[in-house]
């Protein structure tokens, strides 16, 4: 399986997160062959940040694809992989 993430540089704690992300959705039975992640952090008034996170998932025949905004990046990241699980199991 190849995968590919592009965008803001994460610490260990969310690299942690996203791998375990990844191996829950292997583990469902799955037979991914690329995953592109993209998470990106837009700054807003007042000091916060949005980040939005998409994910590209090449699977068997199909393509399936998510994408996530909210004010916490570990929010926008489960959702986004909530996302494609649910439309992989149609």
């Amino acid at each position: 399986m190849e995968i590919q993430f592009s965008g803001i540089k994460l610490g260990k704690e969310e690299q942690g997160l996203v791998n375990g992300l990844i191996d829950h959705l292997i583990s469902r039975g799955f037979e991914i062959e690329s995953l592109n992640i993209e998470l990106k952090e837009s700054k807003k008034a007042g000091g916060r940040s949005l980040y939005t996170t998409q994910l590209r998932v090449e699977a068997e025949s199909s393509l399936f694809s998510s994408e996530v905004t909210d004010w916490a990046m570990e929010k926008s990241l489960r959702a986004a992989f909530r996302k494609i699980e649910k439309e992989m199991k149609r």
